[in-house]
């Protein structure tokens, strides 16, 4: 993650990733939110979290690093 900002309240269960469009959320617990602006995968280049959607395969329910 290289930028991301409180995104709000949702369902928001620690780790589980949500996708809005072109928007990339991620659960903190306690139902809170955050969505992350710019990722960078190890190797890669830096990608707006719109670019990182298009070219890769992510669907809501998702949970980081598995």
């Amino acid at each position: 993650m290289q930028r991301m900002h409180v995104a709000g309240v949702g369902d928001g269960e620690a780790g589980v990733v949500e996708v809005q469009g072109d928007a990339l959320l991620v659960g903190c617990g306690r139902g809170s939110l955050i969505g992350l602006d710019e990722v960078q995968l190890e190797g890669k280049r830096r990608m707006s979290a719109a670019e990182f959607l298009r070219g890769n395969q992510v669907r809501s329910g998702e949970r980081l690093g598995l």
